[in-house]
């Protein structure tokens, strides 16, 4: 309770409840398979997608939202709940940039083929990772590890009982 209320309300995360949610529902448990993965000797890349489309601001960036953008399927009669999205350039350059990373990685089992920025593959001490915002994903780490590592410490407890 004290580290989220600790940070009251976050433009990208929202409220401490929010936070709360999405660092426990998703983030965390993806980083911590992201984390087993890597122990085990085996690839992994973590992504942040956080582009709330125009028309969309005030929805944010929910769970799935991207999956609109990795299939190239911006503005084909379907979307995201909420108000409809008004993609514009910026959108379609995170799109092209997000499929072509996953094709990579289909292809080669790394997302990078070179024209694009370098995602860096995942690692305990750092835990690199991709944000999706702009025209051109930038690198980042330790996406909320403060959140992430209690969220971990509270499931190794859960376990030991």
């Amino acid at each position: 309770m004290q580290l989220y209320s600790a940070n009251a309300s976050d433009p990208l995360y929202g409220t401490p409840v929010e936070q709360w949610a999405g660092d426990t529902g998703f983030r965390c448990d993806s980083m911590l398979q992201a984390l087993w993965h890597t122990q085990a000797g085996h690839s992994a890349y973590q992504y942040e997608f956080s582009r709330a489309a125009p028309g969309r601001e005030a929805v944010g960036a929910v769970h799935n939202s991207e999956i609109w953008y990795v299939f190239g399927a911006l503005g084909l009669g379907t979307g995201p709940a909420g108000p409809k999205p008004r993609y514009d350039d910026t959108d379609r350059a995170i799109s092209d940039a997000m499929q072509t990373y996953w094709t990579s990685f289909a292809k080669n089992g790394d997302p990078n083929d070179g024209r694009l920025p370098h995602w860096p593959r995942f690692n305990s001490s750092r835990r690199p990772y991709l944000q999706f915002k702009d025209r051109v994903p930038t690198s980042g780490e330790n996406l909320r590890r403060e959140y992430c590592d209690l969220y971990i410490d509270n499931l190794q407890r859960q376990i030991a009982r």
